[in-house]
């Protein structure tokens, strides 16, 4: 059936194969995004350590990556992401979904 359809629809084909282009490349800047954040989020943990700021936002390297991420892309949600990550991880990626 699907071949049937896209002999009568060639412009699907063509949807279908820009949209394949398309996630090839939003991956690979997520992962350009994720790499930076990383960095930022060691270079961040080494710097706060023994100070005030370790135990509030940078504790770890992930803590850091989360503190980054939430605070730089969605300060308006923070305190409901922080919420949501202190019930469960999956709350957290569900609500980081939902805004992005």
């Amino acid at each position: 059936r699907m071949a049937r359809l896209l002999t009568v629809m060639p412009e699907l084909m063509v949807i279908l194969r820009a949209m394949a282009t398309a996630v090839k490349t939003v991956f690979t800047a997520l992962a350009f995004l994720v790499v930076i954040d990383y960095v930022f989020a060691v270079a961040f943990t080494q710097m706060a350590r023994g100070t005030g700021l370790e135990s509030s936002y940078f504790p770890s390297v992930l803590g850091s990556m989360n503190t980054l991420l939430i605070a730089g892309a969605f300060p308006d949600a923070e305190r409901i992401m922080q919420d949501a990550m202190s019930q469960h991880f999956l709350y957290w990626a569900v609500m980081l979904v939902y805004l992005v």
